[in-house]
């Protein structure tokens, strides 16, 4: 892939505060958000700057921007005296347990998290108890990326002006993985819902709808592709140092890839191809392993879609991954029935209060004058007596009755 695509953000700040991703996103500055003047540049021809008071920017319409697997970040340049939590980008309010962050804490220490719920979440920093290097220099450009997938995240941290870069890898998510859904607008500068704001100045920010992979990141000094290609503003490729924070279910293909040379002085050669490669091994073991989650509908995810349309449900767009879940198993576990008050209680469900009548055939003996005439066949259709038509309703009906039946509806509304 070319370092377009799925790119859904990317805010260059060159004196405008326009969204050259191809969602074209509108920007509004809050409170005092500026460009600096004389300029203060990493890429391009300005940065952003907040004050550490109130200043912040709205990504307008991104509401909906809860992809996963995603990757975030950008330059960052925190001065002296900050505040606690700088958001970098962040879509998260203050304890809500729903949405993703990337922040410089106290001006010095990066940290980044993913958010499904308050039990259900991916994060990486100090205060998750994990062992690693997440400095970063005050008064200095450092370029902050995070990634997160189903199979956990990875924060890289990297310099101006340094060839290598720091890598963290994240231990494996707590509790099920799952999408953000997260109803606020992205934002730069604010942490919402507290009164955090960054001090600072911040360039060339981004967000993918997808995984970059160890080797996208090595290669970000590539010059073609343009800005986004070029976020280390050098042509001569980066190194990728390991940091201490390791996941110890990680597979590591790339250090088996480089015990399979068969001259030992060839290591070091290709190390941006086994780097590459092993993560494609690493990501094609993780999926392997979760195919067995989605062998069955309480434990599905990618595959909810296909669960649905096996069992006929149509999943109301607000509805989170569990409530989609718990759908296909009830769909899966109902007992159907053919009797009348089956389709009663079934209606009940969909918030409809009917009746259904019969018609009784003409027999000598028991008709009346003005009874009406009809053929035999008349004892199997059913009369549908509902307030106002629905028709789903009247599709899942015909759908479910019994081979024999005829329904009809008749709307009183």
């Amino acid at each position: 892939m070319g370092f377009t695509d799925n790119l859904d953000l990317y805010l260059k700040f060159d004196n405008s505060l326009q969204d050259d991703s191809p969602n074209n996103f509108t920007v509004t500055s809050y409170n005092g958000s500026s460009f600096p003047d004389p300029a203060v540049v990493k890429l391009g021809t300005n940065s952003r700057h907040n004050d550490g008071i109130s200043a912040y920017e709205d990504i307008e319409g991104s509401e909906g921007l809860n992809p996963l697997p995603i990757t975030f970040g950008g330059w960052v340049r925190p001065e002296s005296n900050p505040g606690k939590y700088g958001a970098i980008l962040n879509k998260y309010n203050a304890a809500s347990g729903n949405g993703y962050s990337s922040f410089a804490v106290s001006g010095s220490t990066v940290f980044g998290w993913y958010f499904f719920s308050l039990s259900r979440y991916c994060r990486l920093d100090n205060y998750a108890d994990q062992q690693g290097d997440f400095s970063i220099p005050l008064d200095e450009w450092s370029l902050v990326i995070h990634r997160f997938d189903s199979t956990g995240g990875k924060t890289y941290i990297g310099k101006a002006g340094d060839d290598s870069i720091r890598l963290q890898v994240m231990s494996s998510w707590v509790g099920p993985p799952g999408p953000s859904t997260s109803a606020y607008k992205v934002n730069s500068g604010w942490y919402r819902g507290s009164t955090e704001y960054l001090k600072g100045y911040k360039d060339e920010l981004f967000i993918y709808s997808r995984g970059l992979t160890d080797g996208d990141v090595t290669t970000l000094g590539a010059p073609a592709g343009g800005e986004i290609a070029q976020l280390w503003n050098n042509g001569n490729g980066i190194e990728l140092i390991e940091n201490a924070v390791q996941d110890p279910t990680a597979s590591r293909h790339a250090d088996i890839l480089k015990k399979l040379f068969p001259v030992k002085n060839m290591e070091g050669l290709h190390d941006i191809d086994t780097i590459v490669e092993g993560d494609y091994l690493d990501k094609t073991s993780s999926h392997g392993d979760e195919l067995l989650d989605e062998m069955l509908p309480q434990t599905t995810g990618d595959l909810i879609g296909d669960w649905e349309r096996i069992t006929g449900v149509s999943p109301n767009d607000i509805d989170t991954i569990d409530e989609r879940r718990e759908q296909v198993v009830a769909k899966l576990r109902a007992r159907g029935r053919l009797d009348k008050q089956y389709f009663i209680d079934l209606a009940a469900a969909y918030g409809y209060s009917i009746t259904i009548e019969g018609y009784k055939q003409m027999r000598c003996g028991e008709a009346e004058c003005g009874d009406v005439l009809a053929p035999e066949e008349i004892v199997y259709v059913w009369k549908v007596i509902i307030s106002e038509q629905n028709q789903e309703l009247e599709a899942l009906f015909n759908k479910l009755k019994p081979a024999y039946a005829l329904v009809e509806f008749e709307y009183t509304g």
